[in-house]
């Protein structure tokens, strides 16, 4: 869950629609236990890993794990000025204006550009650093549920880890 908040430059050509507003804003709450997230998890963080060098597996999956986003409710805001996204089992919440870029330094020192699009209907947002990063799209499906898509990447991992 932390790097979802390690976030930092945004930039947009023009501000979301009304509607997508309107439909990305509010309380999403995971459609699978705990359980079932983490064992989701757990298989697309293997699968990833099967890409490395078999020395190399056991110590990547640990840092994997560390980035990987389990939130079992999103709070979400995305109005024509900002986007600001709460995991219910996180104190902070990320909030970056679409008129500005910036940047932002994790609690682990390390500096994030992250770039934010709202195209109807997603919005996502890429966090990108000097060893990797992680990009996270929220699409609104037709029946008013979301799926949240998710991707780590490294220069150091073959192939990302992905998990929706």
């Amino acid at each position: 869950m932390t790097v979802l908040f390690w976030l930092t430059t945004m930039a947009m050509a023009n501000p979301p629609s009304p509607a997508l507003q309107s439909r990305v804003s509010g309380v999403f709450v995971a459609s699978e236990s705990p359980e079932e997230m983490e064992h989701r998890l757990g298989a697309s963080i293997e699968a990833a890993v099967q890409s490395l060098p078999w020395a190399f597996r056991f110590f990547a999956r640990t840092p994997l794990r560390r980035t990987a986003t389990r939130c079992p409710e999103y709070h979400l805001h995305l109005d024509a000025e900002k986007y600001s996204v709460r995991c219910s089992n996180e104190e902070k919440t990320f909030v970056r204006r679409f008129d500005r870029e910036d940047q932002h330094t994790s609690d682990e020192g390390e500096v994030f550009d992250v770039t934010l699009v709202a195209q109807d209907p997603t919005v996502s947002l890429t966090f990108s650093g000097p060893r990797g990063g992680q990009a996270n799209s929220w699409t609104v499906l037709q029946d008013g549920s979301m799926r949240l898509d998710c991707e780590v990447f490294s220069q150091h991992l073959p192939d990302p880890l992905r998990w929706y």
